[in-house]
């Protein structure tokens, strides 16, 4: 795989910014919705007739206009939110910016990892026929769905959309009728849903469980339409919040995270906080317990994958609330 960045990704605090200028909205969408989407989806009426020009005409949020009936060099905006359905869709991807896939996003070939905020003549060496781009309602360097139309046409999944509708409106605006490999991510989600529900059934409703961010600035509150609480949604999980969407949390605050029978902690790859500089992070009853689970990876934001690496975190955090007998 090769990297060329000439700049980081955007930081978690700048990216919660953003996100805190969004509208919230109810992150649900019946699980059989889509399921029947990804089984019986074809090509809707508005198609161009494909022996001719090969396109298709959708309706976004940026307009009216042609897309690539079969694309066959495809970036995608985001490595979270755009990348992975595109790659459960198993579009021809051949780069994709923000940050490197995930560990748990099954990426296939050689795809180059593009500058982030976006370079546009990096896409454009590319030679792009379809570009999907996280919409965020406003430009953005990192999301500029505009400017990416003059290179090539671009869908704009709406960042307020849980996942499984973001991945229903990809789907329609490619008149997909084939989603064999999405239809499986999904059906495995499911599957893991209904296992997981089964077997902690009585934990679900009574586990006091809190998300928090912890990175370099520290912790904080996570996004109350992040993946992680679409999942504790799906699983029946009503979320402890020791503080407003995703305000700071300071060592001295750290009583706040006190009546949590367990967290879930989402961390950068190299896992838990450093004791050593934060010496108060041990005293927080659910960490001096051990019931404490930490991501080692970004599982704020993404899709079908995410969605299913968060299922087995959460199967992690309540086998060790069971296996201490908390209202288990």
């Amino acid at each position: 795989m090769t990297i060329t960045r000439a700049s980081a990704p955007y930081s978690e605090a700048r990216w919660n910014q953003l996100v805190d200028q969004l509208t919230r909205r109810d992150f649900m969408i019946g699980s059989a919705s889509l399921a029947a989407l990804l089984s019986a989806c074809s090509v809707q009426q508005g198609d161009s007739d494909q022996g001719a020009s090969a396109t298709r005409t959708v309706t976004t949020a940026l307009g009216t206009y042609d897309i690539p009936l079969e694309p066959r060099r495809v970036i995608a905006i985001d490595s979270r939110l755009d990348l992975e359905p595109a790659v459960s869709l198993q579009l021809p991807l051949v780069g994709y910016s923000y940050s490197e896939a995930e560990r748990w996003v099954p990426v296939e070939g050689d795809l180059e990892v593009l500058t982030s905020p976006v370079n546009l003549e990096e896409v454009a060496a590319l030679q792009p026929d379809l570009i999907i781009c996280t919409d965020l309602g406003t430009e953005d360097p990192q999301w500029p769905r505009e400017a990416l139309m003059q290179i090539a046409p671009v869908l704009p999944l709406d960042f307020t959309l849980p996942w499984r509708e973001s991945l229903t409106q990809l789907i329609g605006w490619l008149g997909i009728s084939d989603t064999g490999k999405a239809r499986a991510a999904t059906a495995e989600y499911e599957s893991k849903l209904e296992d997981i529900r089964g077997r902690h059934r009585r934990g679900l409703a009574e586990h006091k469980i809190a998300l928090i961010n912890y990175g370099s600035g520290g912790a904080n509150g996570t996004a109350p339409s992040g993946i992680a609480a679409q999942v504790a949604h799906d699983l029946g999980i009503e979320l402890y919040r020791p503080v407003e969407g995703k305000d700071p949390i300071s060592p001295e605050r750290y009583d706040l995270l006190a009546p949590a029978d367990g967290l879930l902690v989402t961390t950068a790859v190299d896992g838990a906080p450093d004791r050593g500089t934060d010496v108060l992070w041990g005293e927080i009853p659910a960490v001096a317990a051990g019931a404490v689970i930490y991501s080692n990876g970004n599982v704020n934001f993404g899709s079908v994958y995410t969605a299913s690496y968060c299922l087995d975190l959460f199967d992690d955090l309540l086998t060790r609330l069971n296996a201490r007998g908390v209202n288990g």
